[in-house]
C-alpha cells in the first residue's frame, strides 16, 4: 500500500464538572454535528473516495500517540501519509493534493489558505519521526512545500463559525448538505421525528434523527436541531442550534444562541447561561422522547413513515407546516 491516512480527534471529554454541568465550550466545537453530520465522517468519506483503505484514527492527538499510530502505518508498507487534524471543514480535492505532493519532490506537504495552515497534511514515512512530530505539534516551522487552497474552508474553533457553519449548509453555499428528508424548501426532517400537528417548519432549517417537537413549536428561519432532541409546547427556535439530545421547556423564545444540554451560549453577548436551576432545559437520554410522548399523550405523528408521499403530494394541512423563507 502506497498511501494510508491518519485522522488526529480532539478529546472530546469533558473539561470540568460533570456533563451536565458542562458549558458547550468543554467539548471541541469540531466535534459539534452540523446538520445531522460529523465531520470526522465527512473526512473519512473524503479518504474513501480517493482509494485509501488504511485508515486510522487518533484521540487527543498527543505527540506520543500520533507518533505511535504514524509508525504503526507506515510499518504496513505506507509511502505517503494524509495526516488530518479534525478542526476544519473544508472543501479539499485530496487527489490534486496528493499529486502536487508528488510533484514537488519534497518528503512533505502542508495545506494552506489564506488565512494559514488547515491541519491537513502529506508525510513522507521518511519524516515519520518523533522529532517531527514533537516539532509540529509545537508549531515549529518545517520544511515542505505549500499547497495553496482557495475554496471554502471553516476552521471551526468558536460557536460562531460553527453556526457559520450551519448556515451556510441550509443555504446551499457550501457542499455539506443536511442529513435527512427535504420536505419543502430549504426544510430537511431526519428519521423517526415526531412532529405535531401545528408545528411550524420555517425555511431554511434541519430537524435531526429521533427529534420530538411538540404542538406550536416553531423552527426557523436557520435554526437546526440535533438529533434525539426534545422541544416542548410552544418553543420557537429562530437563527439558533440545539445540540443533540437536548430537552427544550415549553414556551421559551431561542434567538442567535447555541444550546448543548443545560447550556446555552448567546452569541451576539457571549453569556452562557445554565437552565438546569430553572428547569428550562437539560440533557436527556436518547431513548427518553417515547416516555415523554407517552406522559403528554401526545397526537403527534412520524413524518418519516410518509415522508415521500408528503414531499410529492403534501396535503394542505402538512403544506401549511412549512413556510417559506428567502434564502
Amino acid at each position: 500500500m502506497e498511501f494510508g491516512a491518519l485522522l488526529l480527534v480532539p478529546e472530546d471529554s469533558v473539561l470540568q464538572g460533570t456533563e451536565d454541568h458542562a458549558t458547550p465550550a468543554a467539548q471541541a466545537v469540531p466535534l459539534w454535528p452540523v446538520v445531522g453530520k460529523h465531520l470526522s465522517q465527512d473526512w473519512f468519506q473524503k479518504v474513501r473516495r480517493i482509494g485509501v483503505e488504511a485508515f486510522s484514527v487518533v484521540r487527543g492527538g498527543n505527540a506520543d500517540s500520533e507518533f505511535e499510530a504514524s509508525s504503526s502505518l507506515t510499518k504496513q508498507g505506507i509511502e505517503q501519509l494524509l495526516l488530518i487534524r479534525l478542526g476544519a471543514y473544508a472543501e479539499l480535492d485530496l487527489l490534486d493534493i496528493l499529486q502536487f505532493h508528488r510533484q514537488s519532490h519534497n518528503l512533505t506537504t502542508e495545506v494552506f489558505d489564506q488565512r494559514g495552515p488547515l491541519g491537513v497534511e502529506i508525510v513522507h514515512r521518511a519524516s515519520v519521526t518523533r522529532d517531527y512530530v514533537e516539532r509540529r505539534q509545537m508549531r515549529n516551522k518545517l520544511d515542505g512545500s505549500r499547497y495553496r487552497f482557495h475554496g471554502y474552508a471553516n476552521r471551526l474553533c468558536s460557536a460562531q463559525m460553527y453556526r457559520d457553519l450551519v448556515c451556510d449548509a441550509l443555504r446551499r453555499k457550501c457542499a455539506l448538505r443536511p442529513r435527512g428528508t427535504q420536505l419543502g424548501e430549504g426544510v430537511w426532517v431526519g428519521e423517526q421525528t415526531r412532529i405535531g400537528d401545528s408545528v411550524r417548519l420555517v425555511g431554511p432549517c434541519f430537524v435531526g434523527d429521533g427529534t420530538v417537537l411538540e404542538e406550536g413549536v416553531t423552527v426557523g428561519p436557520f435554526a437546526s436541531i440535533e438529533n434525539d432532541s426534545i422541544i416542548d409546547c410552544g418553543t420557537t427556535i429562530e437563527g439558533a442550534s440545539i445540540l443533540p439530545q437536548t430537552f427544550l421547556a415549553a414556551g421559551l423564545k431561542v434567538r442567535h444562541s447555541i444550546i448543548d444540554g443545560a447550556h446555552l451560549e448567546h452569541l451576539e453577548t457571549g453569556t452562557t447561561v445554565d437552565l438546569t436551576t430553572a428547569g428550562l432545559g437539560r440533557r436527556i437520554s436518547p431513548g427518553a422522547r417515547a416516555g415523554h410522548s407517552q406522559n403528554r399523550g401526545s397526537k403527534s405523528r412520524f413524518w418519516s413513515e410518509s415522508a415521500r408521499w408528503f414531499h410529492t403530494q403534501p396535503s394542505p394541512s402538512a403544506a401549511a407546516m412549512i413556510a417559506a423563507c428567502p434564502l
